[in-house]
């Protein structure tokens, strides 16, 4: 199951805000909530307790499952042990999330908890879920997500990011991760967070529904949590507008596509051609819906496509008119393609994920 998430962080006092942005969220079919508890003052443990509690009775009578952040020193401050998680039962928390693990023998008796509560560990270490499995754990039980990171520059890479993403869905183990709201005056468990809460170094500072669309385009990733708050309405709609079935990509139209060609271009789901060849992604979905359909030629005075430019053949070339392509490498204009837009930069690390047999959606 696909989720979104926001954060919340009840320890700043925002109640009236928080609610209204759990409420909003809500609408727009978010279901995940992230609260750290690592930020917490000590000495306001008891109120804290109250305040979490109540924040996660209102975020559970709205739909959302709430996920709390914790560590060794946090067990140690509410008295929690590994084999009794009672206290985190009576604040109605449904997933612990471990950002440090208690070894191998802790792990296991955490998660093996008779509260009821899923425990997500830190997909951003290695932290040896493959050997709590082998073990016997319950793998419902098992969640990951990675960490979010404030400070410029220590963003997970790409690579590593990937292959500790595939080594945990190897497993069956759900892996979530975090985009960045670009809103101003954002905080997350640390106040005045300026430089966003991603995962990914690589999408720090990009729309944030660009960084979610590239996760989506992974395959592998079923939540996706806002780290910093608040995101704007703005924000919040448009990644409740992503579909997660597929890779959906925008395009710097070069000009106002006639009725036939934005028939074609803007369906549901361009299937790529798996035999597709080292220069084009070509749409096996573009044909099928131009049968019949004329392509009034609108030719280019570009000499060459480069990668990332969008194409419709015309009726220059009957037989393909209609077919959409993505160029992948540098072509020539040979007067059969109308050439629709070009990929902008910060999309181009989704057109990264397309491969053959890929589904893509363009949009508008």
């Amino acid at each position: 199951m696909k989720q979104l998430g926001i954060s919340i962080y009840p320890e700043y006092g925002f109640k009236e805000k928080d609610y209204d942005y759990m409420t909003k969220a809500s609408e727009l079919g978010f279901s995940r909530i992230f609260m750290c508890f690592l930020s917490v003052n000590p000495d306001h443990l008891e109120q804290a307790k109250t305040t979490y509690k109540e924040y996660i009775e209102f975020a559970h009578n709205l739909g959302f499952e709430v996920a709390l952040d914790t560590n060794e020193i946090v067990f140690k401050e509410l008295g929690a042990k590994i084999t009794d998680l009672s206290v985190f039962k009576e604040m109605g928390v449904d997933i612990l999330r471990l950002d440090v693990g208690f070894g191998m023998f802790g792990d296991m008796m955490i998660v093996k908890n008779t509260s009821g509560i899923k425990v997500e560990f830190n997909a951003s270490f290695n932290s040896g879920m493959s050997l709590l499995l082998e073990n016997g754990v319950p793998k419902e039980r098992i969640l990951a997500c990675h960490n979010f990171y404030p400070q410029k520059h220590t963003g997970l890479s790409f690579e590593s990011f990937v292959n500790r993403t595939n080594e945990l869905v190897s497993q069956n183990i759900s892996v979530g991760a975090f985009v960045s709201s670009n809103n101003e005056n954002t905080f997350g468990p640390w106040k005045n967070i300026e430089s966003g809460l991603p995962t990914l170094e690589m999408h720090r500072g990009l729309p944030i529904d660009a960084q979610a669309r590239h996760l989506v385009s992974l395959g592998n990733i079923d939540t996706i949590i806002i780290g910093n708050a608040y995101a704007t309405d703005e924000e919040l709609k448009s990644l409740s507008d992503i579909n997660f079935e597929n890779s959906s990509i925008r395009i710097d139209y070069d000009r106002e596509l006639d009725s036939n060609e934005a028939k074609i271009l803007f369906v549901d789901n361009h299937f790529i051609r798996p035999d597709s060849s080292d220069y084009l992604y070509r749409s096996l979905t573009s044909k099928m819906v131009a049968k019949n359909m004329s392509i009034k030629p609108c030719v280019s005075d570009r000499a060459f496509f480069q990668r990332g430019d969008v194409l419709i053949i015309n009726d220059n070339l009957k037989r393909y008119a209609g077919e959409v392509q993505i160029v992948t490498d540098t072509i020539p204009n040979e007067g059969y393609q109308n050439f629709v837009g070009s990929i902008p930069k910060n999309e181009m690390m989704i057109l990264n994920e397309i491969k053959a047999g890929s589904s893509v959606t363009f949009l508008r």
